[in-house]
């Protein structure tokens, strides 16, 4: 029989609306009563082919799976999930489910033994950890650390009801922390006293550091507008001599790709650390690290009850005095409350406090004679979603 086009034939082409597909079919679905063009068949999968049908897997077929020769191996496309900023491709469709049902941690350093292969050039820069279903159980925290970003992607739904950890802090670095793609600002210098240090910029500016008893404070950058998957900026140290007290480190960075779904009942934090005053007299306090980075990309993002998100920045270093060292600033713990800065000490001068979803928190500029002046809050990361969000999230998401 000629080939007609008889009505109820189309072309294959289905696509999961959340993730970016490359598919390959050029076979029509079959007619009314199995009828297909010269030459086809009608298979059980109610395509038409040019021999009889291979199994396939449906789901596999719907992720973008090109079967070049029938009766041949099934050869997988390039399968692309993400649909803004973060796009991964996989090498293979995951097969199995993770479920987190205690607190367990991922390297994403090269040759992580959960990061999975990928295709694509910018996924390169990630650690890319795959399942067909991914569960954050409650009361249970992943947490991600090394040199690379985090990006979990699942083929059907996400769910995190404990805790995502990409947070920095003064015992560890969340994953992808201190990017290398930070700009420098102006450090702090030292008269009679050190000027505190800086904190650290990303979604939005740091605090400049305090001016003390003729050291100059440090100078934050302005903030940046990342195009990439990154983690937040480190604060800098006060002025001084010797060995000041350690800047805060800027948060890490995690971005979730689901098919289907996104809920949160649990915690994403990606937020920088306080910055740890020294021991040296009359140094100035060091700045807090900027919050880092946090990317939803699905059909559906919910936040319900108690669910939370924040990317902000840690507080200031106090600076010290002569004969009393200041107290350190500290990591946020909440969206809803700023990082708190450290005191000075004696006449030294005290830290400013961290974002919260904004800049930093600049120190109030009490350091007086022999005393260093304290450091400046680190700014707000980067939050990024497909979605509009609503409840506890802190920065406004973009």
């Amino acid at each position: 029989m000629a080939w007609e086009q008889f009505p109820g034939f189309a072309l294959v082409g289905a696509l999961l609306v959340s993730a970016c597909f490359h598919p390959s079919y050029e076979r029509p679905l079959c007619g009314p009563n199995g009828a297909c063009p010269a030459g086809l068949t009608c298979s059980t999968m109610q395509i038409c082919e040019t021999s009889p049908s291979i199994a396939v897997d449906a789901n596999v077929q719907d992720s973008g799976v090109e079967i070049d020769t029938p009766g041949a191996v099934i050869d997988a496309q390039q399968i692309c999930f993400g649909t803004g900023i973060v796009e991964v491709c996989l090498a293979a469709l995951p097969t199995t489910q993770l479920t987190v049902s205690a607190n367990q941690t991922i390297s994403t350093d090269v040759g992580g033994a959960s990061c999975v292969a990928t295709t694509n050039a910018a996924a390169a820069g990630y650690c890319v950890v795959a399942a067909t279903a991914i569960q954050i159980n409650n009361g249970q925290t992943l947490r991600g650390m090394g040199t690379r970003p985090l990006v979990l992607v699942s083929t059907s739904t996400l769910a995190v009801d404990g805790t995502i950890d990409v947070a920095s802090r003064s015992t560890s670095l969340g994953a992808g922390a201190n990017s290398a793609a930070c700009v420098a600002g102006t450090a702090a210098d030292t008269g009679n006293s050190g000027g505190g240090g800086y904190g650290g910029s990303f979604g939005a500016k740091g605090a400049n550091g305090e001016t003390s008893d003729g050291g100059n404070g440090g100078a934050a950058p302005a903030a940046i507008v990342p195009t990439v998957l990154r983690g937040g900026c480190p604060g800098v140290k006060g002025g001084g001599q010797g060995a000041m007290g350690s800047a805060g480190a800027g948060g890490g960075s995690v971005a979730l790709i689901a098919v289907t779904s996104i809920s949160i009942g649990g915690t994403i934090n990606a937020s920088g650390s306080g910055g740890r005053t020294g021991n040296i007299q009359r140094a100035g306090g060091p700045g807090g690290g900027s919050g880092g980075m946090i990317v939803l990309d699905s059909a559906l993002i919910s936040v319900a009850g108690s669910g939370k998100i924040f990317a902000n920045g840690g507080g200031g270093g106090g600076g010290n005095s002569t004969a009393t060292q200041g107290s350190d600033g500290s990591e946020p713990t909440s969206p809803a409350a700023a990082a708190t800065a450290g005191g000075g000490g004696g006449a030294g001068g005290d830290g400013g406090p961290g974002s919260l979803g904004s800049a930093g928190g600049a120190p109030p500029g009490n350091a007086t004679a022999n005393g260093g002046g304290g450091g400046g809050g680190g700014g707000a990361g980067v939050i990024k979603s497909n979605k509009p969000l609503s409840g506890a999230v802190s920065p406004a998401p973009s």
